[in-house]
């Protein structure tokens, strides 16, 4: 056999006549008369081979008429023009390389998730996109002098908040253990250690919401810079998204999410003004807004805000939008904003309805950070991580960050609705 090539290569330098080897698994079958037509797949796409029965093709045409769909096989050839004027090969040796032995007739539903990517060429091209989405993003980072840790996914102490931990058993020292709940914690410890641009990109673990738009494990991407603002990390996360989506050079990603025109910035109190006297939204949601009022908004407990924020606000915008200046109780632990004591100096980052990611200056005033995780302690009845009041005792460097939600990035930039589970190659549930 030749050296083997791959599909897109040989279609991006075609010309007729042009010996070639190619190896995949075969997508489809069909027989005309004497000849048989077989579609093969590789990674970069498929191409249609040939085999006319005929003086002196007996034996492969024999290996050709024992393929069938799902089979991998490795094929010669000369480059030809179908009668249909489709770029071919006429194959003149072909090996079967693997008998495929799964049914051909199996439920898309029962499918094995290999197989089903196998079958589904846009689901398949959707994950190639993704990966390369990521790479790009991991890339630019790189760029703008960003270093990646690898901070470790089992901890002793999940420091998450409010967010339900998963927990398991370390044997060998017979200890309670957890799986990380966000990466901010040891990212911050390496900003006190001397590092000033720390990103890491990895999975966290909630044991909470499972449904279409939520899944316990999930992909983040956080970064921080010291001595850095929100307003310049803002930047920097626009850049590194429009940057990443025109790094593909496709148009899988473009169509939501334009690269060109600056995104907008809408403050909070400009965003609920703008929602109107709210006689569409729920009876709920109409009662906080007339008790804060649109002109007035003073703050209010956590989950009342992310609820205004979530359910009122966010379906509203279509446009990629950074929301600015939200309350102090969705950024407790983000400094408060000059321009309002009210209102913090953070905002989130919305696209098509959707969270994405969120960005904000840290408050590192150790003693109302403690206050603030004393009277979170007491509202979880979990313990006080006094590994993070160490960390703040030492001295965290003035700084601003970011968290993106990656599988949320990759679902409002694809095609499958609100059904998260699509944008994880494998699915941590069904």
């Amino acid at each position: 056999m030749e050296e083997r090539k791959m599909v897109k290569e040989v279609l991006e330098e075609f010309e007729t006549n042009k010996f070639v080897c190619l190896a995949g698994r075969i997508n489809a079958k069909r027989k005309i008369g004497r000849i048989i037509f077989l579609v093969l797949s590789d990674q970069s796409g498929f191409m249609q081979l040939i085999c006319e029965k005929k003086k002196g093709y007996e034996s492969i045409f024999r290996t050709f008429s024992q393929i069938k769909k799902g089979d991998l096989i490795s094929a010669e050839g000369k480059t030809t023009i179908s009668k249909n004027g489709e770029k071919s090969i006429n194959v003149n040796n072909c090996i079967i390389l693997h008998k495929c032995q799964v049914p051909e007739n199996i439920k898309d539903g029962s499918l094995p998730r290999f197989v089903e990517l196998n079958n589904n060429r846009k689901k398949f091209e959707y994950h190639a996109h993704c990966s390369r989405l990521i790479f790009q993003i991991r890339g630019k980072l790189h760029e703008n002098n960003f270093l990646e840790f690898n901070t470790g996914i089992i901890h002793d102490s999940y420091g998450g908040g409010f967010s339900k931990p998963f927990r398991t058993q370390l044997n060998a020292q017979k200890k309670e253990v957890f799986l990380r709940t966000n990466l901010e914690i040891k990212l911050k410890q390496l900003l006190a250690s001397g590092y000033e641009n720390v990103f890491e990109m990895g999975n966290v673990f909630r044991n909470e919401g499972l449904n279409f738009n939520n899944s316990p494990e999930f992909i983040v991407l956080e970064a921080y810079k010291a001595f850095s603002s929100c307003e310049e990390m803002m930047n920097l996360l626009e850049k590194l998204i429009k940057a990443s989506v025109n790094g593909l050079g496709v148009d899988v990603f473009n169509q939501r999410i334009n690269t060109f025109q600056p995104w907008n910035r809408i403050t909070f109190m400009e965003a609920l003004n703008s929602v109107g006297d709210g006689s569409y939204i729920n009876e709920e949601l109409s009662n906080i807004l007339i008790d804060y009022g649109f002109d007035k908004f003073n703050g209010g407990e956590e989950q009342m805000v992310r609820k205004v924020v979530g359910k009122v606000i966010m379906p509203q915008i279509k446009y990629p939008t950074f929301i600015t200046e939200l309350p102090s109780e969705f950024f407790p632990l983000a400094k408060t904003s000059s321009n309002n004591p009210n209102m913090s100096e953070g905002s989130i980052l919305v696209i098509n309805g959707e969270f994405i990611a969120d960005v904000y200056a840290d408050e590192i005033d150790s003693v109302k950070v403690e206050r603030f995780l004393e009277k979170q302690a007491k509202a979880t009845q979990n313990p006080i991580d006094n590994d993070f009041i160490k960390l703040l005792r030492f001295g965290i460097p003035p700084s601003a960050g970011f968290g993106l939600g990656i599988n949320r990035l990759l679902l409002t930039l694809g095609d499958y609705g609100k059904n998260i589970k699509e944008t994880f190659i494998f699915p941590p549930f069904k």
